[in-house]
């Protein structure tokens, strides 16, 4: 997961970062898919223009950890 947000932020800003990132964490195993991934998620989706992906992918992480703060 690392990497991909490492490859989001070296690609820059906007749509085509968004896609290098979003590309990168889906090859994040499904078992390693905690809140970290989830808000990762949501801003790759955020920074795509895709507002109700980025909040469902927020949701999808209260869901998967509802104690990690970093989600609120």
């Amino acid at each position: 997961m690392d990497r991909a947000i490492a490859a989001f932020h070296v690609v820059g800003e906007g749509a085509d970062a968004a896609a290098v990132g979003l590309k990168a964490l889906d090859a994040v195993p499904a078992g390693n898919r905690g809140a970290s991934y989830y808000l990762a998620r949501a801003g790759m989706l955020d920074a795509k223009g895709e507002r109700a992906g980025g909040i469902a992918a927020l949701r999808e992480g209260v869901k998967a950890a509802p104690e990690d703060v970093d989600l609120y």
